[in-house]
């Protein structure tokens, strides 16, 4: 049996099929149907929409299913007490013919028909088992084709489109993967180099971290979703916000996406603090904070004190619902460079 790896929704959702709704809508107005209900669960429906509210957990469920699992064994009527999931999708099981078809493999599919009366058990029935292997196998083909088209487009905005530097890494911090703008960056073997041992940033304390941040956050002990470091820009005034986060890849294969946004103007940088509700002189110490400063040097070329500064840097984190400046600092550089301030 030849099977497909799926990223699957949660069983009360839906994933529209056109070639669902093509075929089946002939015995009934709707239909609902669960494909290997006892093991990946994988919901297709005539209508209606998944929620995008839910895809991230949902996503995240890799489950495995048959898509030629043998010749069909039994159609059979559900009955009453087996039609919950159709309730939990929303609708009056009442009202749907709901079947159980079992394959000579075990793998077990779910059809519920929203019928209008005329359509008969055994007419269903007849239909289902004639046409039911290769109408599966049809709805599982357009199902992962969509989602790998989607995928594609998704990886070819990141690869030319996407105006911050994307690279993949191992354990090692050595690159497997990077997108244009990562490889200009590199190209460039200014603010980062990629040599023999791994990836090395401008100075000798900052490739420390940096290996070290990888290293932590492929295995999991960083306790946090997303690692934030600030590395010396050769070409900028001061330190430049980077973003680490674990990647699972559902094999035992752990590895790091390190983001790197692009610097902005720092007069874009105040614009955007305006923007997001802070005063002329808030946001005038958030672009200094951007850079990552020293708080002294930015007071000075504020033309503030020191002390007053701070006060300042503490009313732009709590504007902003930041808990530190490199949090900030990533804010208001990533927020700049999607065009917000534009």
């Amino acid at each position: 049996m030849s099977s497909v790896t799926l990223s699957v929704f949660d069983t009360e959702l839906f994933h529209f099929s056109r070639i669902l709704k093509q075929s089946l809508t002939s015995l009934g107005r709707e239909a609902l149907v669960r494909l290997d209900s006892r093991q990946a669960c994988l919901c297709l429906g005539s209508r209606g929409q998944p929620d995008p509210r839910r895809w991230s957990s949902a996503l995240r469920r890799a489950e495995r299913v048959e898509v030629n699992p043998g010749p069909v064994e039994s159609v059979r009527p559900m009955p009453a007490e087996d039609k919950g999931w159709i309730e939990r999708a929303g609708h009056d099981a009442d009202a749907w013919s709901a079947y159980e078809i079992r394959f000579a493999s075990g793998v077990v599919d779910q059809v519920a028909l929203l019928c209008d009366g005329d359509q008969g058990e055994s007419l269903c029935e007849g239909v289902l088992r004639a046409i039911w292997s290769m109408l599966r196998e049809s709805c599982l083909r357009e199902f992962t084709g969509s989602r790998r088209a989607a995928a594609d487009a998704l990886l070819w905005t990141i690869s030319h489109r996407f105006g911050a530097a994307v690279m993949v890494l191992d354990e090692h911090a050595h690159i497997l993967q990077t997108n244009r703008v990562g490889a200009d960056l590199l190209a460039e073997r200014r603010l980062l180099r990629s040599v023999s041992d791994g990836l090395s940033a401008a100075t000798p304390s900052d490739t420390r971290a940096l290996r070290q941040a990888v290293s932590e956050c492929v295995a999991g002990h960083s306790g946090a979703s997303e690692v934030i470091l600030l590395i010396d820009d050769p070409d900028g005034p001061g330190r430049l916000p980077l973003s680490l986060t674990r990647f699972d890849g559902g094999d035992g294969a752990s590895l790091a996406v390190l983001v790197i946004p692009q610097r902005p103007d720092p007069k874009r940088i105040e614009k955007l603090a305006q923007i997001m509700g802070l005063t002329p002189a808030e946001a005038r110490v958030a672009s200094l904070m951007q850079l990552g400063l020293p708080n002294r040097e930015a007071a000075f070329i504020a033309g503030i004190k020191e002390q007053t500064f701070n006060t300042y840097a503490k009313r732009v984190l709590s504007k902003l619902n930041v808990g530190c400046r490199a949090e900030a600092a990533q804010m208001l550089t990533w927020q700049a460079g999607l065009g917000l301030a534009s």
